[in-house]
């Protein structure tokens, strides 16, 4: 991790300590498809080198949990957009005539985009009636969520765990999805499909033991 201060610039590097993969995840279908990182420090959000640069992000739930961070965060998502960020390709790679595939284009810079949200049954319509073969065999689960679809606008290759996020009236950021997997980079009408983080909000307050948080 790369911070400035001033005229100073300062590298943090926080090592894991444990991954935790979702018991539930099925590699063929791609269902619960999310794991956990835990660092062997915390992250120290108050210092001024992470100050407004780095900051952390509520939990999507399909429930009120009093006590918790679930109280703050709480708001059913409808058709407002969403912000997904990465250090994916810029540009999809292409097979070429020898059968290998171009390079990607990974950016220099972190990277967002505003995409829409796609309701299941609209999501398994596009993709099905896309001409992108592996796509018409599709599956939305409860624990999958659609967005994008509109041309130039998508998450990509290398773009894979990242955050979907939704900002509330009440501007608190919400962590929605993360990125799962997609038939393409920003096709028209191919929307690409993530982790619905409601469906896991579960775990992964189980997992880290999450502390109470309040006004």
């Amino acid at each position: 991790m790369l911070c400035a201060i001033s005229s100073f610039v300062f590298y943090y590097i926080f090592l894991p300590e444990e991954i935790i993969i979702h018991p539930s995840y099925n590699r063929k279908t791609k269902k619960f498809d999310a794991a956990l990182i835990k660092l062997k420090h915390q992250i120290p959000f108050s210092h001024p080198a992470f100050y407004d640069k780095v900051l952390p992000v509520c939990i999507e739930s399909n429930e009120l949990q009093t006590g918790n961070l679930f109280d703050v965060c709480y708001q059913k998502y409808n058709d407002t957009g969403f912000w997904v960020t990465g250090w994916g390709d810029t540009k999809v790679r292409k097979e070429k005539n020898d059968g290998t595939w171009s390079d990607g284009f990974p950016p220099d810079i972190l990277q967002e985009v505003q995409v829409p949200y796609v309701d299941p049954k609209s999501c398994i319509e596009l993709l099905k009636n896309s001409n992108v073969v592996e796509a018409k065999n599709s599956e939305a689960s409860d624990d999958m969520l659609c967005a994008g679809g509109q041309q130039g606008k998508d998450s990509c290759g290398g773009d894979s765990g990242g955050p979907l996020v939704r900002r509330l009236s009440s501007n608190q950021w919400v962590l929605s999805g993360i990125v799962s997997y997609g038939y393409s980079c920003g096709a028209r009408n191919i929307p690409a499909i993530y982790t619905r983080v409601s469906s896991i909000a579960g775990w992964i307050y189980d997992v880290t033991d999450a502390q109470v948080f309040s006004d």
